[in-house]
Order: C-alpha cells, then structure tokens, then sequence
C-alpha cells in the first residue's frame, strides 16, 4: 500500500514491496524512484545507521519490521530526500527518544516500471471503483422498489422524515466534473475486456443480493 508524504513541500508516495528481497518505490508522480536490497543487506544497512543498537535483540524479520514500520508511518517520521545525478537519498529518523534511522538511495526506474507500479493500480482502482458504484446504484434502485412495492400494499410512509426522494440513476451518472476519470473504462466493453485480459481486474462476484448481505467475495483475474 502507497504512504502518502510531503518532503521539500513535495507531495510523494512510498511503497514498500516485501518479498525474497524488500524494494522501496517513490515517486512524485512524474518520475519514480526504487532501489532493491536484500536482507542481509538491510540489516547491514541498519546496523551501520544506528551503531547503538542491539541487532542481536530483534530477528531479522523483526529489523525489517522495523524499517517498514519507518516507511509506513508517517504521521512521526521525519523524511528527508536529497537529489544526485544518479538518483536520490531518501533518509528516515523516527520521533522517538532514541530515534531510529535508514536511508535509501534510489535510481530512477524505467516507464515499464512506473506503468505497473503506478499507472496501472491507479487505473485498475477506478474500474474497481466503477465496479462498487453498479452494486450501490443497483441497491438503490432495488430498494426504491421495495419501497414502492410497501406503499401500495400498506399505504403512505407515516414518518415523513425517512420519505426520499426516488434515486436518479441517470442524473447521478453526469453529475461529475468532466476532466476526471470518472465512467470512463467501463464505456466500452471491447477495451474493458481488452485492457482485463492483458493486465487483470479486481472485481466481484456478487450479485445485488449478496452484495446487500454483505457476502462480497472479491477476486483478480491475471493473465
């Protein structure tokens, strides 16, 4: 999950990708960032920032916990980034009284990288979006007939202050600034079928029912 920072006044987002090796992601929105370490490498690296510190306490798992606890936590972490030639230093310091302490020192990535680090789960969020809209909009829709289907076998709703108004679909569609992505990928279903066989999608499975009961079973389609 991306962290959101201000760094230089500088809106950023970071990422920290734990797998055989931990790799972190920055990026400004227009270029990123990202350098990959292994563990023996990060405990290192550790060590050497905060030369007070017991390593031998903590397993190295629990020292990696440590600096993605760093990454992640960014409502007491002092960042600090400083540009070279050959990339950046990102420099971590927590609130602490005895503050812990790493840096990184990323290397721009190429477009490939920041397309599926970036553009692609930003485009993916909003089809997934999109997605949880229909289901919403057609709980609505089921329910202003539910309530309809109340009111002629029971009459008028006597409590005025629960009575709304019958849900629009189609003024609520185009009811959006025009230069946001918004209703835009599922337009077409040629290049929603297209775009999910090459890249994969999130979305449910549910239908309206389930989706009322709250039994949601999300899933992602990669191939």
């Amino acid at each position: 999950m991306w962290t959101p920072v201000v760094i230089n006044d500088t809106n950023y987002l970071l990422k920290c990708v734990k797998e055989s090796n931990i790799t972190i992601y920055i990026t400004d929105f227009l270029d990123m960032w990202s350098e990959e370490l292994t563990p023996i490498q990060l405990v290192e690296r550790f060590q050497n920032r905060n030369p007070l510190f017991d390593i031998t306490r903590l397993t190295s798992d629990e020292l990696i916990e440590q600096v993605t606890s760093l990454i992640n936590d960014c409502k007491s972490v002092l960042y600090t980034l400083s540009k070279q030639s050959s990339g950046i230093t990102l420099a971590l310091k927590s609130a602490e009284e005895f503050p812990l302490k790493f840096e990184f020192c990323l290397i721009q990535t190429d477009n490939s990288t920041f397309f599926y680090q970036f553009t692609l789960p930003a485009v993916q969020t909003v089809q997934y979006l999109e997605m949880r809209q229909k289901k919403l909009l057609e709980l609505l829709e089921k329910k202003d007939k539910e309530i309809k289907e109340h009111i002629l076998e029971n009459g008028e709703l006597t409590r005025q202050v629960v009575v709304t108004k019958e849900f629009d679909r189609e003024s609520f569609m185009h009811d959006f600034p025009q230069d946001l992505l918004v209703n835009v990928f599922g337009k077409s279903k040629i290049f929603h079928d297209r775009f999910s066989e090459k890249f994969g999608v999130y979305k449910y499975s549910a239908s309206a029912e389930e989706w009322a009961k709250k039994k949601l079973k999300p899933y992602i389609n990669t191939l």
